[in-house]
């Protein structure tokens, strides 16, 4: 079984899940453990001015291993969205934050 977890465009370009639009970005992702310790990474800027930055993050996985969050980010309704991967029991669960939003 196959389930479209994402919003993409024919070319597999990234959608908005919120408005539709192709200007998305993904610049803060985290690891978390479900003993509690994380790590978040943060990139910012453009080209040859791009930052990236990571902190310890204090968060619990929802699973019994490890939860890694992407934060999608959209130029046109500057809207952000999550799509969570959560690990549990020798599975990976798919959670998307628009799902909750319906």
């Amino acid at each position: 079984m196959t389930i479209n977890a994402l919003p993409l465009r024919d070319d597999h370009r990234l959608l908005c899940p919120n408005c539709g639009d192709e200007h998305t970005w993904v610049n803060k992702v985290d690891v978390s453990s479900s003993s509690g310790s994380g790590l978040r990474v943060i990139a910012s800027g453009e080209d040859d001015a791009s930052i990236v930055k990571a902190q310890p993050l204090r968060a619990t996985a929802n699973g019994r291993r490890y939860e890694v969050v992407l934060y999608i980010g959209c130029e046109m309704c500057e809207q952000e969205s999550s799509l969570a991967l959560i690990q549990h029991k020798g599975e990976t669960e798919v959670v998307r934050s628009w799902d909750d939003e319906a």
